[in-house]
């Protein structure tokens, strides 16, 4: 997956501590006019695949798989 992805400053967390993050990974989808679509914190499999279709529909492009076919991932794993 290619989209951008933003990093906190890890001198001030100021992004994260706006936002309240307790747990990394934390990941957001945020829509074009702002709206935080989905919240993810920790390992979930399920909001990954989410947020893979939502990338391809933002970008009108196929939708690409992201895990491996043989791969074995958890379904949920604690941040």
């Amino acid at each position: 997956m290619t989209f951008p992805v933003l990093l906190d400053d890890t001198d001030s967390y100021r992004v994260s501590n706006a936002y309240g993050l307790t747990n990394v990974p934390t990941v957001f989808w945020i829509d074009s006019d702002g709206t935080i679509e989905i919240s993810s914190v920790g390992w979930v499999q399920q909001d990954i695949a989410e947020i893979n279709q939502k990338v391809a529909e933002a970008g009108r492009n196929s939708l690409q798989p992201v895990f491996l076919p043989d791969e074995s991932i958890p379904a949920y794993r604690p941040g």
